[in-house]
């Protein structure tokens, strides 16, 4: 966990991930950045966007869904947990996004720190999937 000099700033980490949940069926969709390093105050927003690129023949939907991001042991093993609270319930972005085959959309979303924010690292993950 990183804790800056002033323990006013409060950093987060967002990875960008896809996971599809369809049989029998390959979907590729690239992601552009994967990493997300952000400083904001507690109190303030910070904006970002990304870019989906359907690698597939046709046009896809993607759905976007938001989870807090963990480390585990040593190894860091991630572990991902469904965001009651932290930095998976402050991301807003579009729900879904149709995008037409070889074409890229950029995506914006936004990270609106609550003001009781504590300072220090926080971690999460914005998964897009075809469902």
């Amino acid at each position: 966990m990183k804790y800056f000099l002033y323990n006013k700033y409060f950093l987060a980490s967002i990875f960008v991930l896809s996971i599809f949940f369809v049989s029998n069926t390959a979907h590729a969709l690239t992601l552009s950045p994967v990493r997300f390093e952000l400083q904001a105050d507690p109190g303030t927003a910070v904006n970002g966007e990304m870019v989906l690129t359907n690698e597939r023949d046709e046009t896809e939907t993607y759905y976007s869904s938001f989870t807090n991001f963990e480390a585990q042991g040593e190894t860091g093993t991630p572990s991902f947990t469904e965001p009651t609270e932290g930095l998976g319930t402050w991301i807003t972005t579009l729900e879904s996004v149709a995008v037409e085959p070889g074409k890229s959309k950029i995506v914006p979303f936004k990270i609106t720190v609550p003001s009781n924010a504590e300072a220090g690292g926080n971690f999460a993950a914005i998964f897009w999937s075809t469902t």
